[in-house]
Formats: C-alpha cells, sequence, structure tokens
C-alpha cells in the first residue's frame, strides 16, 4: 500500500498522552505495516523504523505494548489489518473489473431524424477525405512497454518470487543501471546470510521493498553465523 486513510480525530483521542518521540515512532510503525501490508516481526521492528539510542527504543516498546499485540513473534494490530483486508478486496476487484474491459459504455438514446428538413440537402453517407491522412495520425496501437534492462537477472536471482508487478515498478522507478552488479552480488551475500537463511527465508523482504528501500546500499553483508543486523 502507498497509501492509507489517517482518522485524525480516532488517532488524537487515542495517542493525546503520547511524546513527541513516541507520536513519531507510532508513525513510522504504522507505515512499516502498511507498506509491507503485514504484521511487524519482534526482531526487526527497531531496525525497520530506525530506533538505535536508548530512549527510541525505549519508546519504541512503549508504543508497541500499548497499541499492538504481540502474537507469535509478530506485532499486529486489528485496525492495521482491516484497512489492509479493505485494500486488497478492493484491489481485487479492481482487477476483475479490467479483465471483463472496464466499466460499459454508455448507449446512445439520441436518434438522428429520418427525414431531412425541407430545403435543405441530405449529407452524403460515404463522403472521402479531400487529402490523406498523415501516417502519424493513425490509431496504431503502440505495443507494450519491455522489462526494464535488467530486471530479469534481477528476479531470477531474488530468492522471493512475490508481486512482481509492484517489483517491476519499483526496479523501473529507482532506474537501476550501471549498478546492476552491485545490486546481484548484495543479493548473492545475503542469501547466505542468517536473517535470510533462518525459517526457510521467512524474513527476505519483498523483491519491491528491496528495491524502493535500496537495500544494496547497505553496509556489506556478511555471510557469516556473526551477522547482527536485520534484512
Amino acid at each position: 500500500m502507498n497509501y492509507y486513510e489517517r482518522h485524525v480525530g480516532d488517532y488524537l483521542r487515542d495517542t493525546a498522552h503520547l511524546s513527541l518521540l513516541e507520536h513519531g515512532i507510532y508513525t513510522r510503525l504504522l507505515d512499516v505495516y502498511y507498506t509491507r501490508e503485514c504484521g511487524i516481526d519482534e526482531g526487526m521492528a527497531a531496525r525497520l523504523i530506525g530506533a538505535r539510542s536508548k530512549d527510541e527504543l525505549a519508546a519504541l516498546m512503549a508504543v508497541l505494548s500499548e497499541f499492538f499485540a504481540l502474537e507469535g513473534g509478530i506485532y499486529c494490530q486489528t485496525r492495521c489489518d482491516r484497512e489492509i483486508a479493505r485494500y486488497q478486496a478492493k484491489a481485487k476487484r479492481n482487477r476483475e473489473v479490467g479483465k471483463l474491459g472496464g466499466r460499459p459504455r454508455k448507449v446512445e438514446t439520441q436518434t438522428e431524424p429520418t427525414n431531412n428538413p425541407g430545403g435543405f440537402q441530405t449529407e452524403p453517407k460515404h463522403n472521402p477525405p479531400q487529402y490523406p491522412v498523415p501516417s502519424n495520425q493513425t490509431n496504431t496501437p503502440k505495443p507494450p512497454s519491455a522489462s526494464p534492462t535488467g530486471f530479469a537477472e534481477f528476479w531470477q536471482a531474488y530468492p522471493k518470487k512475490a508481486a512482481k508487478p509492484a517489483a517491476l515498478k519499483a526496479f523501473r522507478s529507482q532506474r537501476i543501471n550501471g549498478e546492476l552488479p552491485q545490486l546481484l552480488s548484495d543479493i548473492e551475500r545475503r542469501k547466505s546470510s542468517p536473517d535470510w537463511q533462518k525459517e526457510e527465508g521467512q524474513f527476505v523482504p519483498n523483491p519491491a521493498t528491496y528495491l524502493n528501500q535500496r537495500r544494496w546500499e547497505d553496509a556489506c553483508v556478511p555471510a557469516s553465523n556473526h551477522f547482527a543486523g536485520a534484512i
């Protein structure tokens, strides 16, 4: 999700007691929740919102314990889950309508008169053009745009095949060209890192998330058991 409704009245009613630091952390948690369209892993929460200092970590735990429920190592929130489910249902309906050709066209109800008013000549039914139509004004459909250079290599190398249209959009928006070797090398390193291997790759981010956050620009990811960072 790139957009979600912010109900200001509800938010202020429930969070008026929070500090400015806690407000910022709560907002970042909501952004992460809606962007990933899923709950927040307990071990990744601080990393995902960039909480590092002692005060930030303390505020993070206060917000999580008050506004989120820990279920099986995942912080969940009923309001977020309800909004995400509604968004996904709407997106599914739009896709189904699109497959049917979109909205039906309006039926023209106004008809032309069968008899021409007296004193006027009828218009010819077949009036040839007075001059040739330029070739650049033809209605030849444009071919669909091809995938950007390098996307096929990225998609083949990335271990998690999910939401390919979103990944393609992210790849195109990041304008990855000369960075492709660095990106592919980073993916290979992360494949052997503990965080991407544990629990059968459960914590591997979606391809679009990896691209939008430009993870390949992070510090070098060692392929050893001493890797301490999150994805």
